[in-house]
């Protein structure tokens, strides 16, 4: 597939486009949708890319230095400076969604205590692996 050029196309064309899109993402009503949708239309580097983008807005919020972000993350500063123009010339909503689920992950971290087997597998995933994938399909999450 020939390479896309951004700039090869009118504006009208690219508005319709975008349009298309945003009409599509808006249809979906369950996370499940949402998910199956991306995976079907982004690659998994393009997925990692976004994902990405949306952690380092994060850690800018949070008042994240571009050095301390671009060390844990292992981006350049010019991803690091997009995303950061984007919460300071945007249209808001990026800033408002990120507020917004931010705070859902912290009250779900709060209802749960630290110590308890849902606490501890929630900081170490990777231990307890297959025991959520368990009690997630058990819950119908899957």
């Amino acid at each position: 597939m020939a390479k896309f050029n951004f700039y090869n196309i009118s504006k009208k064309e690219k508005n319709e486009l975008l349009n298309e899109l945003y009409s599509i993402v808006n249809q979906l009503n369950t996370k499940e949708q949402i998910v199956n949708f991306f995976k079907d239309i982004l690659t998994k580097s393009e997925e990692v890319m976004l994902a990405r983008r949306i952690r380092i807005a994060r850690m800018l919020l949070k008042g994240e230095s571009c050095i301390q972000i671009s060390r844990k993350l292992k981006t350049g500063f010019d991803t690091i400076t997009k995303v950061q123009k984007w919460l300071k010339d945007g249209l808001g909503d990026y800033v408002k969604s990120l507020d917004k689920i931010s705070k859902k992950i912290e009250q779900k971290n709060k209802d749960i205590d630290p110590n308890s087997l849902q606490g501890l597998a929630n900081r170490f995933p990777l231990y307890f692996g297959l025991t959520n994938a368990v009690v997630k399909t058990l819950k119908g999450e899957r």
